[in-house]
């Protein structure tokens, strides 16, 4: 029997490791060029540097929102 074959690519990652939201911005060639060479400087990838700037390591994540009551039916007379 032929050893098995491994699949290609990247062994998939545990639940809620993988990053899943997408968020696109745009920016002018002047200030894309000015985080690229800010994220070269600090030696990280464009997007970590970009995160690391919005949400700061450690920082506490904003509070659930409350659930909103529904509404009651009106009572029947």
């Amino acid at each position: 029997m032929a050893p098995k074959k491994s699949k290609r690519g990247r062994p998939p990652m545990k639940q809620g490791q993988a990053k899943s939201i997408l968020i696109q911005v745009r920016v002018t060639p002047e200030e894309a060029k000015a985080i690229e060479e800010q994220a070269t400087q600090s030696h990280k990838p464009r997007s970590e540097w970009i995160r690391r700037k919005l949400v700061q390591p450690g920082e506490p994540k904003p509070p659930p929102k409350p659930e909103e009551p529904k509404p009651q039916p009106p009572a029947n007379p």
